[in-house]
C-alpha cells in the first residue's frame, strides 16, 4: 500500500507514468504538492523546486539560540 508518490520530471514523463500506474492500481492525482513527508515544496517563477523544513529550522534556532 502506497499513500503518496511525489513525481518530479517533465510533464510528458509524469503523464506517461500516471497512465502506466493507473493500469495496475487505483490512483488519484491531487495536482501540485505543497507538502510531502514533512517538507514544504516551493516553486519559483522559472520552475525550480525547493524542498525545505521550516519547522525544523525554527526548532533548531530555538534550541541553539539562532
Amino acid at each position: 500500500y502506497v499513500d503518496d508518490i511525489l513525481c518530479i520530471r517533465d510533464r510528458a514523463a509524469i503523464d506517461l507514468l500516471k497512465i502506466e500506474l493507473a493500469k495496475h492500481f487505483k490512483v488519484k492525482d491531487k495536482g501540485k504538492m505543497e507538502e510531502s513527508v514533512g517538507c514544504s515544496i516551493v516553486r519559483d517563477i522559472v520552475g525550480n523546486v525547493f524542498l525545505h523544513q521550516p519547522h525544523l529550522v525554527k526548532k533548531t534556532n530555538r534550541k541553539f539560540g539562532g
